[in-house]
């Protein structure tokens, strides 16, 4: 397109980083990025390119820039939809930035996307990951909806708060509750973690 001399308009930057976000090329997106704030229109960028930036810096593991297009996004006052908030989430609870993640949570209240089952998983995720394990809990008691990736988050999330005790007591309701379905390899080795500790703690007696 631009090698034809067809200039690049704010319609088409945020497909381009959607597949840049798609094929993990961060070198290419970076650019792109450098591009839109030359053109000036850094400021005015729609969902979609907010989606694929964020998704391709988390996809990198670049967590603090997710962290910046957060807090940018919050400046400019644009509004994450779902898509975003599961891709922020995981990444706010592997940096434990619970602050942001009070926020982000207010966030999905006002916008109507708590009952939202992945939203709604990844927002107690995010409270296990960052050891809020009562508000983890008070989530995941108050969705209606919930599948085997959602108690799988909260056994993950009763573990990493060393609640091995609960969280093998839900292992077994997870098993009861969803007898025609095989427990997660995240719930299986969240168990085993919590088995080892829990072996642990005896032998140190």
């Amino acid at each position: 397109m631009v090698y034809f001399g067809v200039k690049p308009t704010n319609y088409t930057y945020p497909f381009v980083l959607k597949a840049c976000a798609t094929l993990r090329d961060i070198e290419t997106g970076v650019k792109i990025h450098g591009d839109l704030e030359r053109l000036g229109l850094g400021a005015g960028r729609d969902i979609v390119a907010w989606n694929a930036t964020i998704a391709g810096s988390a996809a990198h593991g670049l967590f603090g820039d997710v962290i910046g297009l957060v807090l940018e996004m919050q400046e400019e006052r644009e509004s994450p939809n779902s898509s975003n908030l599961v891709t922020i989430l995981p990444v706010i609870g592997e940096t434990n930035k619970v602050t942001l993640g009070k926020a982000v949570h207010g966030l999905c209240l006002r916008k109507g996307v708590y009952g939202d089952v992945v939203v709604g998983t990844a927002l107690l995720d995010m409270y296990g990951r960052c050891g809020w394990l009562a508000d983890a809990t008070r989530i995941f008691d108050g969705m209606s909806l919930k599948n085997v990736v959602t108690w799988s988050a909260m056994v993950g999330a009763c573990i990493t708060c060393d609640s091995m005790e609960s969280g093998l007591e839900l292992f077994r309701q997870m098993r009861a509750e969803n007898s025609g379905e095989s427990p997660s390899p995240v719930a299986l080795a969240a168990i085993i973690r919590g088995s080892a500790k829990l072996i642990d703690v005896e032998a140190g007696k």
